[in-house]
């Protein structure tokens, strides 16, 4: 948020993922944090749900939705699961499957329930993810078209993808 401290590059995804028309879509904001994805596509005119395991993030994004953003954003503990129009996996698959294993079957189910899957992942070469996998090994797992590589504030670079 314009109001929030910056440790990492919000502005910058949503300006690549910015580029569908977000008005009366469904959204699913996968891992959604204190929800600046979902807000901002909810101030679009997005019908948006924000699925955040952590209780101490969730309650933080409840809090910013209701009294300061003031939207209709959703959230809730686990995924509400449906189809959705779209669906927001940005920078969460490191956090569940650091090695990048289960990358294919994630991306896989998350494609059948929407039409527009929109994907952040950490690249090599970091020790820490992608199991020693090359960015171009990554790259034909999503199988989906790279819209943006760059350097992120905290860990390496990232590239978002739009797999539709």
């Amino acid at each position: 948020f314009s109001w929030s401290p910056k440790r990492a590059d919000s502005a910058l995804v949503w300006k690549t993922i910015n580029i569908i028309d977000w008005s009366g879509k469904s959204v699913l904001d996968v891992g959604a944090s204190y929800g600046y994805f979902a807000v901002q596509a909810s101030r679009l005119g997005a019908c948006v749900s924000g699925f955040e395991p952590r209780d101490s993030a969730r309650e933080v994004a409840i809090k910013v939705n209701d009294h300061v953003e003031m939207q209709d954003v959703v959230y809730s503990k686990r995924d509400p699961g449906g189809k959705f129009d779209a669906i927001l996996y940005l920078s969460v698959h490191h956090q569940m499957d650091p090695t990048y294993n289960k990358l294919a079957q994630t991306l896989s189910e998350y494609k059948k329930r929407c039409k527009d899957l929109f994907v952040e992942l950490i690249m090599p070469p970091t020790g820490k993810f992608g199991g020693g996998r090359t960015e171009a090994q990554i790259d034909a797992i999503v199988g989906g078209k790279p819209l943006l590589r760059y350097k992120h504030l905290v860990r390496g670079y990232r590239k978002i993808y739009h797999i539709i």
